[in-house]
């Protein structure tokens, strides 16, 4: 009967030191869990903070490269009205060589192109925001030629 006790005393501190063992390693795990979960939140501010810095590195370059293509756009226009006879009775209208008229969009648009190389990265910000920006217009010159 003694024996049989010192059995179940040994097996009872067993199961008991089994349990604690099985605590201890349940709690180890959960530290590693929550160590992994604070990288996780480190790495997602990270992430945002670059996302942020990128946006706003984007926003600046798009407003450069708008502001590039509305000096080449005013350059043109300012050309066109200096090279342009105004049409009586037609305020805002103009006449004007077709060769000059031809020689003026070609400029713009090697002015536009080299807004274009000068910011790279303007069709990552261009997709669709340029034509959803109401205070980008483009403005086509009128022109009344004599056929």
């Amino acid at each position: 009967m003694k024996r049989l006790l010192s059995a179940l005393v040994i097996v009872l501190g067993l199961l008991i030191s089994l349990g604690a063992w099985r605590g201890y390693c349940a709690y180890t795990r959960v530290e590693a869990l929550e160590r992994d979960v604070a990288k996780l939140h480190v790495a997602l501010a990270d992430n945002r903070a670059a996302k942020i810095a990128r946006q706003g590195q984007l926003e600046a370059q798009r407003a450069a490269w708008l502001e590039c293509r509305a000096r080449a756009e005013d350059v043109y226009n300012r050309n066109f009205a200096l090279n342009g006879i105004p049409v009586p009775g037609k305020p805002g209208i103009r006449n004007i060589p077709t060769r000059i008229l031809t020689n003026l969009r070609q400029e713009e648009r090697e002015a536009m192109a080299d807004c274009n190389q000068v910011y790279p990265h303007h069709d990552e910000i261009t997709a669709g925001e340029v034509a959803a920006d109401p205070n980008f217009e483009v403005t086509k010159a009128v022109t009344n030629q004599p056929h």
